[in-house]
């Protein structure tokens, strides 16, 4: 369980936010706050099916094989290393 304040709170950065990036399970916090309903991201492959059915009532394209996902502004990864990926993509992005 997330505390609702951390929910709101991300939800009020989220519109200056030049990218919104997570790493591991923070999808799953970020999938908690709606910011990820209507996109394609991805998660921590040890928790995939539990996080799978936690957010089922929200339209996430969960993507089970993927180091990371980039869907617009927000980038998601499925753990630390893919996390190390993740950015890399965005300084070859720069």
């Amino acid at each position: 369980m997330v505390h609702p304040s951390l929910l709101e709170f991300i939800k009020k950065q989220e519109p200056g936010a030049q990218y919104v990036l997570t790493v591991c399970t923070g999808s799953w916090i970020l999938a908690g706050t709606g910011l990820l309903d209507g996109r394609r991201a991805t998660t921590n492959k040890t928790f995939y099916k539990l996080i799978l059915e936690d957010t089922k009532d929200h339209n996430i394209s969960w993507v089970p094989k993927a180091r990371y996902v980039v869907d617009g502004k927000f980038w998601t990864s499925s753990g630390v290393t893919a996390g190390v990926f993740l950015s890399r993509y965005r300084l070859s992005e720069s």
